[in-house]
């Protein structure tokens, strides 16, 4: 819960509900954000692009002890986007539900010495680095899953969680009635089942942890994809006047088709990602942290027989790769990408600077967000250098959070030489941004 839903549960109507052995909690938001592009870098695209965003979030919580029941209704719409936007269901998810669950404190029922909880139903999803499921913070929808999820402590320092759901698909996912914030009730998939396995050590000495996990993803329909993701993590979490770092590596096996037609091949899945940091921030009033990093994830060898393109599953990006919404040239997928991070932050007002440069994994294999792609590799493999900021402001705190930034991306030799790129310039990126909490 949070400080606003604590202290909306204490009001009038709390205490009357808390006499029946329940008490209710609300809070929401709405976030309105303008965001602008010119000289798209995506193929068979030209000009520039717009979007006005709109998304409210209403969530409640009913509280009766050892068990929670809580539910989160979302509205996401888009206005002026042009005929060629690239819109889709990451937009666009008119009045549906977000969330439905039950949340059981099983300690508390079994009189257990350590908390261990368990989710069931409609959920988001946060764990670990976010690398492979979060919960969308800056796109305008949300992934939500439909299972199960616990989360049990081991001990003072070991914690263990892990999850076994169905994604919900949003719809409608045509074109044209996303383009017109048409409504339908989003639907799970039953044919596909993504789980995880993660372990968590506190190291209070190197102040952060290390973890363990593993992440598995099946589809029915077709047998497309049946992936295991087993890897680690190690970090040490940033404060003033000190260093801090991150480590974290995995890989993905398993086998899935070459293609999406039912009767194309099955092939051997061999790919890996990799995240790693060093940072320091000085002491002062506006905290300034400076850092390099570098990501890397595989990306398709031709002709040597398996498949080595790293699966983004349902990972968050923007943090390691820079702005998305209409923007996002970047992903975790067929890129090595070393960049350098500057942040800071003094009371109301935080902000960050990113400079990446990408290259190709793979320069035979696609370039996802601009769908380019060059089968004999005679184009390169510089994609080019992507620069982006983002500052926030709490005009009122805890109420109305204030929001600008943008981006450039310096198209390099394979966004415009790869056969079908658009013949367009540098792509420069802004968005205003405001959001409302209540």
């Amino acid at each position: 819960m949070t400080a606003l839903a604590g202290a909306l549960a204490t009001d009038g109507a709390g205490e009357d509900a808390r006499g029946t052995g329940l008490s209710v909690a609300f809070e929401g938001s709405t976030r309105w954000r303008y965001e602008s592009l010119s000289d798209q870098f995506r193929a068979g695209r030209t000009g520039g692009d717009q979007q006005i965003s709109g998304r409210t979030l209403l969530f409640a919580e009913a509280d009766a002890g050892a068990v929670q029941f809580g539910g989160e209704l979302i509205d996401a719409r888009v206005y002026l986007a042009d005929p060629g936007s690239a819109i889709s269901t990451s937009n666009v998810n008119t009045l549906d539900v977000l969330q439905a669950y039950a949340h059981v404190e099983l300690d508390e029922i079994l009189a257990l010495p350590r908390p261990v909880d368990l989710r069931i139903g409609r959920m988001t999803i946060d764990l670990g680095s976010t690398r492979f499921v979060g919960r969308n913070g800056f796109r305008n929808t949300r992934n939500a899953f439909t299972g199960a999820r616990f989360d049990a402590g081991l001990s003072p320092l070991v914690s263990l969680a892990g999850f076994y759901v169905s994604p919900v698909e949003r719809l409608p996912g045509d074109r044209a009635s996303i383009l017109d914030n048409e409504h339908a009730l989003d639907e799970e998939n039953w044919d596909q089942r993504f789980w995880a396995v993660y372990l968590e050590r506190e190291l209070p000495a190197l102040g952060g942890a290390v973890e363990a996990y593993v992440y598995g993803l099946h589809e029915d329909e077709g047998a497309q994809r049946d992936l295991l993701a087993p890897g680690a993590r190690l970090y040490r979490s940033p404060r003033p006047g000190s260093w801090d770092f991150e480590i974290e590596h995995a890989v993905q096996t398993g086998q899935r088709r070459s293609s999406s037609s039912p009767g194309a091949p099955m092939l051997d899945v061999s790919a890996q990602t990799h995240h790693s940091h060093v940072g320091y921030t000085f002491e002062g009033p506006w905290n300034l942290r400076v850092a390099v990093e570098y990501e890397y994830a595989s990306g398709e060898e031709a002709g040597d027989g398996h498949w080595s393109r790293w699966d983004t599953l349902y990972g968050l990006r923007r943090t390691d790769f820079g702005q998305t919404g209409i923007h996002g040239p970047l992903r975790r997928q067929n890129v090595s990408a070393p960049g350098v991070r500057l942040m800071v932050s003094n009371g109301p007002i935080d902000g960050r600077l990113l400079v990446k440069g990408a290259w190709l994994a793979s320069d035979t294999d696609i370039w996802r967000d601009g769908g380019l792609r060059d089968p004999a590799g005679r184009s390169g493999d510089y994609i080019g250098t992507h620069i982006s900021t983002r500052w926030r402001y709490w005009a009122v705190p805890e109420r109305l959070q204030l929001e600008t930034g943008g981006a450039v991306f310096a198209k390099g030799a394979f966004a415009t030489d790869a056969p079908n790129a658009p013949d367009t310039g540098d792509t420069v990126y802004g968005y205003l941004m405001a959001t409302v909490f209540f």
